[in-house]
Formats: structure tokens, C-alpha cells, sequence
């Protein structure tokens, strides 16, 4: 039987890595969601780009 590594021995994770996989974990209610309900906020983005358009223009 093979042993498991101790975490000194394991390789780490990159930085890179290890924000994406908290950046997912953090929102995973909100992945999941869309692939359930397919609820997203995209038309609250796209509404809340125009205001931003239209401030910009003024």
C-alpha cells in the first residue's frame, strides 16, 4: 500500500491556481445556478452598461 504524501513532500499550488479555484468556489452557487435554472444577471450587466454608456456621453 502506498503512503500518502505529507504536505511537505506535495507539490503547492501555483498562485494563479489558487485564486482561480477560490474565485469558483466563492460564486459556485451562481455557476450552478445557471445550469439548473438558467438564471443569469446578464440583462442587469447589459442595463447597467448602457447607464454607464449614456453617463460617460453626458
Amino acid at each position: 500500500m502506498k503512503e500518502r504524501p505529507n504536505s511537505a513532500n506535495a507539490p503547492s499550488i501555483c498562485p494563479i491556481s489558487r485564486s482561480a479555484v477560490f474565485a469558483v468556489s466563492y460564486i459556485y452557487s451562481e455557476i450552478t445556478n445557471y445550469f439548473i435554472q438558467r438564471q443569469s444577471s446578464g440583462f442587469v450587466e447589459g442595463l447597467n452598461n448602457k447607464i454607464k454608456v449614456i453617463k460617460r456621453r453626458c
